[in-house]
């Protein structure tokens, strides 16, 4: 089951690595979009992430908010993804106690075929070219912690049914309702940038190529 077009948005209680708190009621009639990550040491994700940061001012000039949530715990968002976050680019865990229940409400999906054991590799190779500035900046970047070789970040992606198999959920909202749902079924694979655009009521700079496929 997924969501549609035209449902209502499903509550959710999220915090930011400042422990500022975020629920679906402070959204009010606001434009938003939320993307659903993998845990925080994900390469691809954190590729998406840094590329959402440098257009971050522009995306949102018309007052549309970006909510970025990774799988993870707060303890786990101190390193990786943790630290792309700032005061004016705030990224999300779902809330301590809420058992991740944001990710069964907006039905995350799991595929074998999409992870690393299947066409991931050779997709971000062939396809959209994300996979060597993903490992370069991110997956093994000593900078940021070397998350594939870190046993954190490896038991992370590896060896938790938060990272094997799961792919992103990129969900624009608007007056508490659903207006697009996209399921990845591939690990890295986004919402088009230029219908968030459209929703953003920006025009395009960044083609989708460089930004999200």
């Amino acid at each position: 089951m997924s969501l549609k077009a035209g449902d209502a948005a499903p509550n959710f209680d999220i915090v930011d690595t400042n422990g500022n708190k975020l629920t679906l009621a402070d959204l009010g009639t606001q434009k938003a979009w939320l993307t659903l990550y993998r845990p925080s040491a994900c390469p691809m994700c954190n590729l998406q992430v840094s590329r959402i940061k440098k257009r971050y001012t522009e995306l949102t000039k018309n007052g549309m908010k970006i909510i970025q949530v990774f799988e993870s715990t707060p303890a786990e968002m101190k390193s990786f993804a943790g630290t792309q976050a700032t005061a004016e680019f705030p990224i999300y865990v779902p809330a301590p106690d809420s058992n991740f229940q944001i990710y069964r409400d907006y039905h995350r999906q799991r595929s074998c075929m999409g992870s690393a054991m299947g066409k991931a590799f050779p997709y971000h190779m062939c396809v959209d070219g994300k996979f060597w500035p993903g490992m370069a900046k991110f997956g093994a970047n000593a900078k940021f912690g070397c998350p594939l070789m870190n046993p954190s970040g490896f038991y992370q992606l590896m060896c938790t049914s938060r990272g094997l198999f799961t792919m992103p959920t990129d969900v624009l909202i608007e007056d508490g309702k659903v207006v697009n749902a996209f399921y990845g079924d591939t690990i890295g694979k986004h919402l088009d940038i230029s219908i968030v655009e459209e929703f953003a009521g920006i025009s395009g700079t960044v083609s989708g190529q460089e930004m999200t496929r």
